[in-house]
């Protein structure tokens, strides 16, 4: 007789709930724990646009068949990042993943569609990893109304043409045979197909489930229900996939024992570089036959019956079973003559044979032997128990029926501690203590010796809520209470930022604009709220006249300069600070003499008892002016924290660092030329009065050089004929040189000579030519320049600028390139035609252009620089283009991931004392100094303290 078995399963047998999926709850718990998982802009736009824009989550479905959502996040069509989190392992309960847990996605559109999604790469959860989410399938979910309930399945067996809600009732219809005479009956089938068979089938029962691993193979997957079913109809044994091999042999390519558990079988291909056929062949029919171990062999008729198909995979969820009649010429049974169950008919021995045994054969009679099979004497029962040393023995009894109760001894009174309720003979009692009754315990109490549950187990940690460390789940100080809570705005690019805070408290209402803030400095910024120390004053008068005099106010601020500071500064000059009086001009409020030591200066803040202001307010930046001689200093100065800078009532500041600027110096009027005849030694200006001796004479108009003492300066004389009679007079001649020429004997020299010079004319024509030539060549030079130019501004104006245009090959991850154009252009539309492919851009100053964040820092592109990029893919040949002065502005956006980062606790922000100096600035233990010294205690923020060792 067949049987038919049918199996649902879905999903590797866990059947998700579909109207859980439409009941999503996208709000989540931060755990403390978590896996980054990063959507794309390309992967974030394609979800916006196919979607709709929503949120999407990722969610695990607890023990209650609930989705726990552990992580969400909005789809805008950008990048979006989302941090997933871990189970929280201190509270008993899951609110977050698991390590390795896979994680199930779902999207909700903002018009309440909701879908499954598939993502790639597929990452199960792992703390403090990253998934960059480069693809996706989308599944609509069918979020049905529940009006109408019941089966809405045309196919189903139950169909409900009124439901409009399925309500998951619907019964599969089964066709098979129903009647239970038939060999074939389905006691599933629920509507007869005509198929019942009842005739008598026999074949061979000689299959070898013997099998050779060909090398190629196809998985078949019988789940745990359909494994345990198939024990439990058949009993444990051996199933197997064969063909019909061309001699009609059954041939199996994979077999595997069925005890209940789900099995899996990989059925072997056919292996082609054989002759013979030792596997199956592509999309060839599988047969399968399972044999029990009492030795009943059964033909199977699977589903699905999925032909072969290589390195596919089958979950079988149902099938059916046949058995089949072996064809036997032997009778078996017992031959032996003397046994109780001999068979005359018998052929074949078969083991079975039983001797004959004589006993009592009523099963209502004491002495009843079930191995007996021939009648023999009989007594009767008598029920009891025969454990003598039981609490109810029976000595009547010669039939144990296990009612036999041990005495025991213990306390009988239900309203005592020790009550025994096996009890039987009363012994001593203890009154019921109830509480917690375990050591390890928080509220262990040792008098207890009933457990109530009221157990607390001890948590340790910090019980006080006024510090950072405070565990609302402790118990029990462990003495971890270390940084006190001091709320405040912990933001230090806000105005209210409080260095000494650890807490925020929302008070961060106002950003730090840096700037000059004093309305007297040269460079006062209106929209500045924070002195950034930039301030310029026109301090100094014209005269370079500064006063180092100080006014002691009763306030002050110590301010300690070391003495290896680098300045220009000698042994007796002046150095102060200086505040802006009412009427703009600098005002000195505390100066010292500069020693090349350590030097001290006690600035004196405002006396607030008067009207003027006559000292620094609290706040105020401090001005530092020095004069070395006749010059004047602005000083530049760095403290050790930018906390030290402005005045405070008994403060202290320790400079780091000065930057002197010589502003002017003292003037004295007068000749400062030591050429001059009137120079002045003492003068350091110049007042153009310098005089000046005449060349070759000194100050008092005497010759410098005069070898001849003729009253004429060597540099000055004249050497000619000084004879006025004679020919070659020279009336400038101031010394004779004896050559003076009569005219009778210049006239004779004349004469003589011919009165010809030698020049010809024709020398003077070839000087003529010569220059004619030269000429000629020069304003042929100048027309091939011209030309030149012309053909040099034409070829630049074609060219954009540059003479032929430089490619360069823009490779995958960081590039160093230079800008090529000769003028500059906006970095944007510069490289829009490939900023797909462009991550980051840097120049030489760190700025950057940031595409995915929609920032340009760099501005435009400069002739000559150079610049590194990053790219996200290569780009060959790329030129830079002339955009025409075209612009592209931006909009700044601030990254998702921004707003999960965590807020990070510097070492430094839980203040600690760093060192104890004295006022020399020399590190000295507290313990060790005399009583009434002034000592001062350094700390890790930059603040200071002054004490009085007591």
């Amino acid at each position: 007789m067949k049987k038919l078995f049918t199996f649902i399963s879905a999903c590797l047998l866990l059947v998700i709930p579909t109207q859980a999926q439409c009941d999503l709850d996208f709000a989540f718990i931060n755990t403390g724990s978590n896996m980054t998982v990063f959507f794309t802009p390309t992967v974030a736009s394609a979800m916006a646009t196919e979607m709709g824009e929503g949120s999407v989550g990722a969610f695990f479905l607890t023990d209650a068949d609930v989705y726990f959502c552990a992580t969400s996040g909005e789809i805008t069509g950008i990048s979006a990042q989302l941090a997933a989190m871990g189970d929280d392992a201190t509270t008993p309960e899951q609110d977050g993943f698991n390590a390795n847990q896979e994680m199930l996605w779902f999207y909700e559109s903002n018009n309440g569609t909701v879908y499954s999604l598939a993502l790639s790469p597929a990452d199960s959860y792992t703390t403090n990893s990253m998934s960059f989410i480069t693809s996706y399938t989308s599944t609509v979910i069918s979020c049905g109304s529940t009006e109408v309930l019941g089966c809405t399945d045309e196919t189903a067996y139950n169909y409900d043409e009124l439901a409009n809600t399925d309500d998951n009732s619907c019964i599969a219809l089964v066709e098979g045979c129903t009647d239970e005479t038939a060999n074939n009956y389905n006691v599933l089938a629920n509507a007869n197909d005509d198929s019942c068979d009842f005739s008598s089938e026999e074949q061979s029962c000689n299959y070898n489930f013997d099998f050779i691993n060909t090398g190629s193979n196809m998985t078949v997957f019988f789940t745990p229900t359909v494994a345990s079913t198939m024990a439990a109809e058949m009993g444990d044994g051996t199933v197997g996939a064969f063909f019909l091999t061309d001699a009609d042999v059954y041939f199996c390519t994979a077999s595997g024992e069925i005890n209940g558990t789900s099995t899996q079988l990989a059925v072997m291909g056919d292996d082609a570089t054989t002759e013979e056929q030792d596997g199956f062949n592509a999309n060839q029919e599988i047969l399968w036959f399972y044999e029990s171990n009492d030795g009943t062999v059964y033909s199977l008729a699977l589903s699905p019956a999925n032909n072969y198909t290589t390195n596919d995979i089958s979950f079988i969820t149902t099938y059916t079973s046949t058995v089949i009649n072996c064809v036997s010429t032997e009778v078996l049974g017992c031959t032996d003559e003397t046994a109780f169950n001999y068979n005359e008919l018998a052929n074949t021995d078969d083991n079975s044979c039983v001797a004959v045994v004589v006993g009592c054969m009523n099963e209502d009679s004491f002495n009843y032997d079930s191995s007996a099979n021939t009648a023999g004497a009989c007594e009767a029962v008598v029920i009891g128990c025969t454990d003598e040393a039981a609490f109810n023995y029976n000595e009547l009894a010669n039939t144990e029926d296990n009612s036999c109760v041990a005495v025991v001894v213990g306390c009988m009174n239900e309203d005592s501690f020790n009550y025994d309720s096996s009890a039987n003979t009363a012994g001593a009692c203890e009154a019921v203590v109830i509480g917690c009754t375990d050591e390890t315990a928080f509220n262990y109490n040792e008098l207890a010796n009933t457990d109530d549950s009221s157990c607390i187990d001890v948590v340790e940690g910090c019980t006080n809520s006024h510090y950072l460390e405070f565990n609302s789940q402790a118990n029990t100080d462990d003495g971890s209470c270390n940084a006190l809570i001091v709320a405040g705005c912990t933001d230090s690019n806000y105005v209210e930022y409080n260095l000494y805070s650890n807490t925020d408290d929302g008070s961060c209402e106002t950003l730090i604009v840096m700037g000059c803030t004093d309305s007297n400095a040269t460079n006062f910024d209106a929209l500045a709220n924070t002195n950034d120390g930039s301030c310029a004053y026109d301090l100094i008068e014209a005269d370079c006249e500064v006063s180092f005099e100080t006014l002691n106010t009763g306030s002050n601020h110590t301010i300690m300069i070391p003495a290896n500071i680098s300045t220009p500064l000698n042994e007796g000059d002046l150095i102060g600070v200086f505040f802006i009086g009412e009427n703009g001009s600098a005002i000195c409020a505390g100066s010292s003499i500069w020693t090349n030591e350590i030097v001290q200066i006690v600035a004196f803040g405002d006396d607030t008892t008067t009207d003027e202001v006559d000292g620094l307010l609290t706040g105020s930046t401090f001005i530092f002016l020095a004069q070395s001689g006749d010059d004047v200093y602005n000083v530049t100065t760095s403290f050790e924290s930018p906390t030290m800078a402005t005045y405070v009532v008994n403060g202290l500041s320790f400079i780091s660092g000065f930057e002197f600027d010589l502003a002017c110096s003292v003037e004295y009027l007068g000749c400062t030329d030591v050429n001059a005849c009137n120079y002045a030694a003492s003068a350091n200006t110049n007042d153009n009065s310098c005089e000046y001796s005449e060349a070759n004479f000194d100050c008092s108009g005497a010759c410098l050089n005069d070898s001849d003492n003729d009253g004429v300066c060597d540099e000055l004389e004249v050497v000619g004929c000084t004879d006025s009679s004679s020919s070659n007079y020279n009336p400038l001649a101031t010394e004779d040189n004896n050559n003076c020429l009569s005219w009778e004997d210049a006239y004779g020299t004349c004469v003589d000579s011919g009165g010809d010079d030698g020049v010809t004319q024709a020398d003077v024509d070839a000087v003529q030519f010569t220059l004619n030539s030269t000429n000629t060549q020069l304003l042929e030079s100048q027309s091939e320049i011209a030309e030149l130019q012309i053909q040099l501004e034409e070829a630049l104006a074609n060219s954009g600028g540059s003479c032929e245009p430089i490619s360069v090959d823009l490779l995958y991850g960081w590039n160093i390139i230079g800008y090529t154009l000769p003028f500059q252009q906006d970095v944007v539309a510069t490289l829009a035609s490939i900023v797909g492919g462009v991550q980051i851009v840097k120049d030489n100053s760190a700025n950057v252009y940031w595409p995915q964040y929609g920032f340009n820092g760099i501005g435009d592109f400069l002739p000559g620089q150079g610049y590194q990029i990053n790219m996200y893919d290569q780009v060959d040949d790329f030129t830079f283009p002339d955009v025409d002065g075209q612009r592209i502005e931006l909009t700044p956006t601030v990254p998702n991931y921004v707003y999960d980062l965590p807020i990070l606790t510097h070492p430094n922000d839980i203040r600690t004392l760093v060192k104890v100096v004295n006022m020399l600035g020399q590190e000295v233990n507290p313990d060790e100094q005399f009583k009434g010294e002034l000592v001062l205690y350094l700390f890790n923020d930059g603040t200071t303290e002054k004490r009085i060792i007591q």
